[in-house]
């Protein structure tokens, strides 16, 4: 294991996750709730565990002996876990991009999208009602007209980059999913370009958990949820477009500023 006998420290305990930080690797550990990502070790733990009074930040954790050893005694068994890698899309074509993007259109005219972050740009004629999307409104423009014109330069996002409260503000969840998506449509070009215009600033303008999280990004990964939106919409699948986009929480904003990624960048490349 590369890692062991590597000690690091527990960086941020939530509710439902905490994340440690191994030798510059970044972890977010919980139970099976979380879902999928590319940061994400899951836990056989109760659903109900409340990893505040369970784990304290700061403390010192270290890999040794297949397990990834916590304060006061935990342990998590690594050396067995199951490596998740994020899907393929579904097979698409131009068109059929086309027809999940007038799906999208179509679902989002009866569903509530949350007033807070970026959601609302997933829509064709975004109505910014905060000061975060009022102010995310120009360079999304300018990013969407980058893509369409295809221009040599990189593209001018970096007002986005950690725009908004959170762990992962808004404008970086919109940045992550577009870097996604045109990993998978095979725009590397565009991909490469567009991680050039923000990897300057990581360390400076964005959380650290959030840059990795973009980082990760720039590899073709983010959560599966937002994998599964992003091929449904691909291969117009329209039952399971409608399915994720009513599973998505209103309180947590994240997944919506990744659906308006995808789709900004969907619509500037094929609508």
């Amino acid at each position: 294991m590369a890692l062991s006998g590597k000690t690091g420290e527990v960086a941020a305990v939530f509710r439902r996750s905490f994340y440690v930080r191994i030798d510059g690797l970044w972890a977010c550990c919980g139970g099976a709730d979380l879902g999928c990502g590319p940061l994400n070790v899951l836990m056989d733990v109760p659903p109900n565990i409340d990893w505040r009074a369970a784990v304290g930040a700061g403390g010192d954790v270290e890999v040794c002996g297949g397990c990834l050893h916590l304060p006061h005694g935990q342990q998590i068994r690594i050396d067995t876990a199951q490596l998740w890698v994020p899907p393929q899309p579904s097979a698409w074509s131009p068109e059929s991009a086309r027809a999940g993007l007038r799906m999208l259109e179509r679902l989002l005219g009866h569903t509530e999208i949350p007033v807070g972050g970026l959601g609302c740009f997933a829509r064709k004629t975004a109505r910014p009602e905060t000061d975060v999307a009022r102010f995310a409104q120009a360079p999304i423009e300018e990013f969407s007209s980058w893509l369409k014109n295809r221009p040599a330069e990189q593209p001018d996002v970096a007002h986005l980059l950690g725009l908004g409260p959170g762990l992962t503000p808004a404008g970086d969840d919109f940045i992550a999913a577009a870097l996604v998506t045109l990993h998978a449509i095979g725009r590397n070009n565009e991909r490469a370009a567009l991680f050039r215009s923000v990897a300057p600033a990581l360390d400076i303008a964005t959380t650290a958990i959030s840059a990795a999280h973009l980082r990760g990004a720039a590899d073709g990964e983010m959560s599966a949820t937002q994998h599964e939106i992003l091929s449904a919409l691909l291969s117009a699948e329209d039952a399971p477009l409608a399915m994720a986009l009513r599973d998505l929480p209103l309180d947590h904003t994240s997944n919506w500023d990744g659906l308006a990624g995808i789709a900004r960048t969907l619509r500037a490349l094929f609508d």
